[in-house]
């Protein structure tokens, strides 16, 4: 039997973490929730496959906090490759994502300016016909600001639209798994809802993500030379730091430093655009990647400390 991870079993760090990353301003009984969903659906919330958000809806004319978990398209398609260990139906891939046109017609690739009306996709399963098809229309979809869409949904509406469709056709396709979890590009803003997670400040973020660094242990003075008084050098580095107006990576890069990393998203075949205002770390941590996916999961970060036009909080 699998053992359920509880939230007081975790170290002060892990908790401070968890509650200051992927389910920000949630309670400790939030988390230990969010733990028991973890569990069962297997996914790493480590490994940002899954998230929880607090939202605020109105319910009999009462503003209601809740919490809404919500899982990366990399976390649908995980639910579902394990599916079949678990007992349930085998999942055999997906087919082809498609674009529809004004005039209803369906294509497999969208090369226009303009959004597609909708997207397609499907899932093979074993024992089924015809593949598991689901449909996202744009209209019902895309999110905005001010009535025009995002800066993820102005660029990458096609790229957009193909990840709804296709979470909604493995959720269809494997309702034990993933009944109730929706992808965040599927949480269209609602008048009546509202997402009242705190965002991340630029520490915050900072150290979401950078991966911790290893101290040099301070260098042995050579015999018959006295040690130095004080503590370590690590120590007095940091000490000209203190009081600086902007720690020095923090700084938003100028536009035509974005331009080059746009590029150079481009060049690894990512649609999704950056936020407007960018670090100096964030943007060495986009250029220095060739993965797609791994830049796909920065810019997922890096979303979650920005307001809804991209800038920084």
């Amino acid at each position: 039997e699998t053992k359920v991870l509880k939230f007081q079993e975790l170290t002060p760090e892990q908790k401070e973490l968890i509650k200051g990353t992927v389910a920000k301003g949630a309670t400790d009984l939030e988390v230990d929730l969010f733990f028991h969903v973890c569990n069962r659906t297997g996914l790493d919330p480590f490994a940002r496959q899954i998230y929880a958000i607090k939202r605020r809806s109105q319910e009999k004319g009462q503003w209601v906090e809740r919490i809404v978990f919500q899982i990366g398209i990399e976390g649908f398609r995980l639910a579902a490759q394990r599916s079949h260990a678990k007992g349930g139906p085998k999942y055999e891939g997906p087919t082809p994502i498609q674009w529809c046109d004004e005039k209803g017609d369906w294509t497999d690739i969208w090369l226009s300016e303009k959004p597609p009306y909708a997207a397609r996709a499907g899932v093979y399963v074993e024992g089924f016909r015809e593949p598991v098809y689901a449909i996202a229309e744009y209209k019902r979809l895309v999110q905005t600001v001010d009535g025009k869409p995002n800066i993820f949904w102005d660029k990458g509406h096609a790229f957009q639209l193909g990840k709804c469709a296709e979470g909604a056709a493995i959720r269809k396709a494997f309702p034990n798994e993933l009944s109730g979890f929706y992808l965040k590009e599927e949480l269209y803003d609602m008048p009546e809802e509202k997402d009242i997670t705190p965002p991340m400040s630029i520490e915050e973020h900072k150290k979401a993500l950078t991966p911790p660094t290893v101290e040099k242990p301070a260098a042995q003075p050579e015999e018959g030379q006295a040690a130095p008084s004080g503590d370590s050098g690590v120590e007095d580095a940091r000490q000209p730091l203190a009081g600086a107006p902007t720690p020095k990576g923090e700084e938003i890069i100028p536009p035509e430093h974005r331009q080059k990393v746009i590029a150079h998203l481009q060049t690894i075949g990512l649609v999704e655009m950056p936020p407007p205002e960018m670090t100096e770390i964030e943007s060495g941590l986009l250029l220095a990647t060739k993965s797609k996916k791994v830049a796909g999961d920065l810019l997922d970060k890096m979303a979650m400390s920005r307001d809804t036009q991209g800038k920084m909080v």
